[in-house]
């Protein structure tokens, strides 16, 4: 995890004030999706040869640890 986003999921209220308008505008769902997508992306371009011919999967993920997205296991029915 970037230190940006580590520090937006923290408690920042001590901060100098240019620090925490900059975190505050950090919206850490959004910004891990585009960082996964940013890295799959990468990886496509790295390993072309490797998808074109079946040999590679790519697969971007997100590990839901505090459930922002509402999908833990016993939320499904």
């Amino acid at each position: 995890m970037c230190g940006a986003v580590k520090s937006a999921m923290t408690d920042f209220s001590n901060m100098e004030p240019a620090i925490k308008d900059n975190l505050s505008t950090i919206h850490v769902k959004e910004a891990v999706e585009v960082n996964v997508n940013e890295q799959v992306n990468l990886a496509m371009k790295l390993f072309e040869p490797e998808l074109a011919n079946g040999k590679l999967l790519i697969v971007g993920a997100v590990y839901d640890f505090r459930n922002n997205y509402k999908m833990a296991l016993d939320d499904w029915s």
